[in-house]
């Protein structure tokens, strides 16, 4: 099948309308399994094209555990960049992360 096949060509961001128009025929036709598959190969080639164009920095969620089921509401549980975060609370968390995977 040319779509399999030759994906790239129907891979023109950010519309996709050779895809979209591929899609129209194949439900033109009720054919239902070529359909699903060009639909499932335009998400692909969505969700592709939004992570080549993110340009979000990298953000980690982080919140601080007094006890396991317990979070405390602080400044910190907001989502913080990586290298904002304090190396002492850092090192506080994956020492408590050891402590309660590797019990004694």
């Amino acid at each position: 099948m040319w779509l399999d096949t030759y994906s790239d060509d129907f891979k023109k961001p950010p519309h996709f309308t050779s895809l979209k128009k591929l899609i129209t025929f194949a439900s033109d036709v009720n054919d239902a399994d070529f359909t699903l598959r060009a639909k499932h190969r335009l998400e692909r080639f969505r969700k592709e094209f939004e992570m080549a164009n993110k340009v979000d920095p990298l953000l980690f969620h982080f919140c601080l555990c007094d006890e396991v089921d317990y979070v405390l509401q602080t400044e910190f549980c907001k989502p913080l960049e990586f290298h904002n975060i304090p190396n002492d609370t850092i090192a506080e968390q994956l020492t408590y992360i050891d402590a309660v995977s590797h019990p004694i």
